[in-house]
Protein backbone atom coordinates (compact mmCIF):
# COMPACT_ATOMS: atom_id res chain seq x y z
CA UNK A 1 0.00 0.00 0.00
CA UNK A 2 1.23 3.43 -0.76
CA UNK A 3 0.91 6.54 1.38
CA UNK A 4 -2.12 7.85 -0.54
CA UNK A 5 -4.12 4.69 0.09
CA UNK A 6 -3.20 4.70 3.78
CA UNK A 7 -4.24 8.34 4.12
CA UNK A 8 -7.61 7.70 2.47
CA UNK A 9 -8.12 4.60 4.61
CA UNK A 10 -7.34 6.62 7.74
CA UNK A 11 -9.82 9.29 6.66
CA UNK A 12 -12.49 6.61 6.13
CA UNK A 13 -11.98 5.41 9.71
CA UNK A 14 -12.27 8.98 11.00
CA UNK A 15 -15.50 9.51 9.06
CA UNK A 16 -16.86 6.20 10.35
CA UNK A 17 -16.01 7.22 13.92
CA UNK A 18 -17.82 10.53 13.45
CA UNK A 19 -20.82 8.67 12.05
CA UNK A 20 -20.92 6.38 15.09
CA UNK A 21 -20.78 9.38 17.43
CA UNK A 22 -23.73 10.96 15.64
CA UNK A 23 -25.85 7.79 15.74
CA UNK A 24 -25.13 7.24 19.45
CA UNK A 25 -26.62 10.62 20.28
CA UNK A 26 -29.73 9.81 18.24
CA UNK A 27 -30.20 6.30 19.60
CA UNK A 28 -33.51 5.34 21.17
CA UNK A 29 -33.62 4.56 24.86
CA UNK A 30 -35.02 1.03 24.90
CA UNK A 31 -36.15 1.28 28.51
CA UNK A 32 -38.45 4.18 27.60
CA UNK A 33 -40.35 2.08 25.08
CA UNK A 34 -43.24 0.14 26.55
CA UNK A 35 -42.57 -3.54 26.13
CA UNK A 36 -45.53 -5.47 24.80
CA UNK A 37 -46.29 -8.64 26.69
CA UNK A 38 -48.35 -11.10 24.73
CA UNK A 39 -50.80 -13.29 26.62
CA UNK A 40 -51.82 -16.85 25.82
CA UNK A 41 -55.44 -17.96 25.70
CA UNK A 42 -55.10 -19.55 29.14
CA UNK A 43 -53.77 -16.29 30.65
CA UNK A 44 -56.59 -14.28 29.04
CA UNK A 45 -59.19 -16.65 30.52
CA UNK A 46 -57.55 -16.38 33.96
CA UNK A 47 -57.55 -12.57 33.84
CA UNK A 48 -60.99 -11.98 32.32
CA UNK A 49 -62.99 -14.88 33.75
CA UNK A 50 -66.03 -15.17 33.84
CA UNK A 51 -66.58 -12.60 31.06
CA UNK A 52 -64.37 -14.53 28.62
CA UNK A 53 -64.02 -18.28 28.26
CA UNK A 54 -61.74 -20.27 25.99
CA UNK A 55 -64.76 -21.16 23.88
CA UNK A 56 -65.92 -17.53 23.53
CA UNK A 57 -62.41 -16.47 22.53
CA UNK A 58 -62.22 -19.18 19.84
CA UNK A 59 -65.65 -18.18 18.52
CA UNK A 60 -64.72 -14.49 18.41
CA UNK A 61 -61.47 -15.33 16.59
CA UNK A 62 -63.44 -17.45 14.11
CA UNK A 63 -65.74 -14.45 13.45
CA UNK A 64 -62.64 -12.20 13.00
CA UNK A 65 -63.95 -10.13 15.88
CA UNK A 66 -61.19 -10.60 18.48
CA UNK A 67 -57.80 -8.81 18.49
CA UNK A 68 -55.07 -11.43 18.24
CA UNK A 69 -51.79 -12.37 16.63
CA UNK A 70 -51.40 -15.85 15.15
CA UNK A 71 -48.02 -17.58 15.26
CA UNK A 72 -48.20 -21.02 13.75
CA UNK A 73 -51.25 -22.70 15.26
CA UNK A 74 -51.26 -20.57 18.42
CA UNK A 75 -52.91 -17.24 19.15
CA UNK A 76 -51.46 -14.46 21.31
CA UNK A 77 -53.16 -11.38 22.69
CA UNK A 78 -52.22 -7.93 24.00
CA UNK A 79 -54.00 -6.95 27.19
CA UNK A 80 -54.53 -3.36 26.02
CA UNK A 81 -56.22 -4.60 22.84
CA UNK A 82 -58.50 -6.91 24.83
CA UNK A 83 -59.44 -4.05 27.18
CA UNK A 84 -60.39 -1.89 24.19
CA UNK A 85 -62.38 -4.75 22.66
CA UNK A 86 -64.24 -5.38 25.89
CA UNK A 87 -64.99 -1.67 26.28
CA UNK A 88 -66.38 -1.65 22.76
CA UNK A 89 -68.57 -4.64 23.64
CA UNK A 90 -69.50 -2.97 26.97
CA UNK A 91 -68.44 -5.97 29.02
CA UNK A 92 -67.82 -5.11 32.65
CA UNK A 93 -66.01 -7.10 35.30
CA UNK A 94 -66.94 -5.11 38.45
CA UNK A 95 -68.54 -7.14 41.22
CA UNK A 96 -71.34 -4.59 41.70
CA UNK A 97 -72.35 -4.54 38.03
CA UNK A 98 -73.97 -7.11 35.81
CA UNK A 99 -71.52 -9.12 33.70
CA UNK A 100 -72.46 -9.56 30.09
CA UNK A 101 -71.07 -12.82 28.77
CA UNK A 102 -69.54 -12.62 25.35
Amino acid sequence: MNATNLASLGEMFIQFGNYLKQTESKSINVSSIEEKKYLTTKEVVEIYSPALTAYSIREAIYRDDFPCVKRGKRYFFLQADIDKWLAKKRVTNNSNQHIKYV
